[in-house]
């Protein structure tokens, strides 16, 4: 897609056709972080309705091992319906490592 300015920001956008069947993702990559800032789809919810979500996500985590969100809001129609705000991560380790093997093809 044309890169984008979001919110003062220059943007790589990506048409995402592969994440939720029949709906395109649209995502907005920061060009100088690397780092998401904002996603939107237009979901149908039933035939003949639909719904806008929108995700943007806050700067990043201060003192996080991990370059993770401090927070994230959720947007549906227009209105905001959630802000989760995060202070801390905590990573869990023990994830089986089977989890993320690649499959060799003979």
């Amino acid at each position: 897609m044309p890169d984008a300015v979001w919110t003062g920001h220059a943007c790589y956008v990506i048409k995402n056709t592969g994440l939720i069947k029949g709906s395109a993702v649209y995502h907005y990559i920061d060009k100088i972080t690397g780092f998401e800032r904002f996603r939107r789809v237009t979901l149908q919810v039933v035939l003949g309705r639909f719904k806008d979500v929108e995700l943007l996500y806050d700067l990043l985590l201060d003192g996080s091992e991990y370059p993770l969100p401090s927070g994230v809001e959720l947007w549906l129609d227009g209105v905001l319906r959630y802000h989760v705000n995060s202070t801390r991560v905590q990573v869990n380790m023990g994830l089986a490592s089977f989890l993320f093997r690649v499959p060799v093809s003979e």
